[in-house]
C-alpha cells in the first residue's frame, strides 16, 4: 500500500470539513471561528461565515474553538460546534442562502455550561435519519470525574435529534438515560 498526500486548500488552523450536497460547497472551520466554503475540486476558497467575534480565541496547544462542523441530512442546515468567549460550548445551526450560512438564521441547539478551560471536544456526526452526535469534553474542571456523572452532559457522546423549525432539540425515545 503506498499513500500520497496532497495538499487541497491553504486554510490555517483548520479544524473539520463537511460537503452539502444540496449547496455544491465543502465547509472548512478552523479553530479561530472563520467557515470557508470550497468547490469541489477546491479551485476556489472563500469566506463563507466569520464567528470569531462569538469563539474563544485560539491558543497554542488549546482544546478551544471552532471545534465541529455537519450538515444535516434532513433539511441541509450547516451544523456548527464552538467555545464561545466564557468557554462554554454551543451547538448551532444556520440555514444557507445562495450558498453562504445567512447569520440571520442562526438557531440554538444545545449550550452547555463548561467548568474549566480545557478538554473540551465538540465534533459532529450526522447519521442518516437525522439524529445529530455530539462529543462533549469533561470540561477539565475536576480532572476527569465529571466524565463518570451519568447526570451531566460533559464527558459524554450525546445523541439527539434537532429542531427543524426552531431552537433546542428532543432526545431519541431510545435513549437509555432519556429519563
Amino acid at each position: 500500500l503506498s499513500l500520497k498526500l496532497t495538499p487541497v486548500a491553504d486554510v490555517p488552523l483548520a479544524l473539520g470539513m463537511a460537503w452539502s450536497e444540496e449547496q455544491g460547497f465543502f465547509y472548512i472551520i478552523t479553530q479561530k471561528g472563520e467557515v470557508y466554503r470550497s468547490s469541489s475540486d477546491f479551485s476556489s476558497l472563500e469566506l463563507a461565515i466569520d464567528l470569531t467575534s462569538l469563539v474563544s480565541p485560539y491558543s497554542f496547544e488549546s482544546e478551544r474553538g471552532m471545534t465541529g462542523v455537519a450538515i444535516s441530512p434532513i433539511d441541509g442546515r450547516l451544523f456548527l460546534t464552538y467555545n464561545d468567549l466564557n468557554k462554554d460550548t454551543n451547538v448551532v445551526s444556520y440555514d444557507f442562502q445562495n450558498g453562504f450560512p445567512d447569520p440571520l438564521t442562526r438557531r440554538l441547539v444545545l449550550f452547555v455550561e463548561q467548568p474549566g478551560v480545557s478538554h473540551k471536544a465538540g465534533n459532529l456526526v450526522f447519521d442518516d435519519n437525522g439524529v445529530l452526535f455530539i462529543s462533549l469534553g469533561d470540561g477539565g474542571g475536576n480532572k476527569g470525574a465529571t466524565a463518570q456523572d451519568y447526570t451531566s452532559l460533559l464527558g459524554s457522546i450525546l445523541r439527539i435529534i434537532p429542531s427543524i423549525d426552531g431552537d433546542g432539540y428532543t432526545i431519541p425515545p431510545d435513549n437509555p438515560f432519556v429519563n
